[in-house]
């Protein structure tokens, strides 16, 4: 059975991902990794497959990163600050989460396939956002 990891796995581009993961890979195992309880509850509401494994984990958090890692074949690294304005208020928040955090997957993961999830702002930043996302991508 191929183990996966989605890391923010209950946001919207998560939860439609883990959703055909499942639908389409009958012997799957999905683990969204999320910090958001409410989300959470969302994705087990719409999602309420047993193959489905929830871990409440902030990217942040290093140790509990490796711990949720430990038996993960892939990685689509979706979790991130992605609200741009929200990033240039809070910028310290947006590196630690959008670098340190991507950081922390990559350093735990010991598996095959990394997909990480970015954008066209990250090509020529301008802002905190995008220059987070270029360092991500590096």
């Amino acid at each position: 059975m191929k183990k996966v990891l989605v890391t923010g796995g209950s946001g919207f581009v998560g939860r439609k991902l883990i959703w055909e993961l499942l639908n389409r890979y009958p012997d799957i195992e999905v683990t969204s990794m999320s910090r958001s309880e409410g989300a959470i509850s969302n994705l087990l509401t719409e999602c309420p497959d047993k193959r489905l494994k929830i871990s409440i984990t902030d990217i942040r958090d290093a140790e509990a990163v490796k711990q949720v890692l430990r038996d993960k074949d892939t990685v689509f690294h979706l979790a991130a600050m992605k609200r741009v304005d929200l990033s240039e208020v809070e910028c310290r928040l947006a590196i630690t989460i959008n670098v340190t955090g991507t950081m922390n997957i990559l350093d735990a993961f010991q598996g095959k396939t990394f997909i990480l999830m970015s954008t066209d702002k990250s090509v020529e930043p301008v802002n905190c956002y995008g220059g987070t996302k270029l360092v991500a991508k590096k």
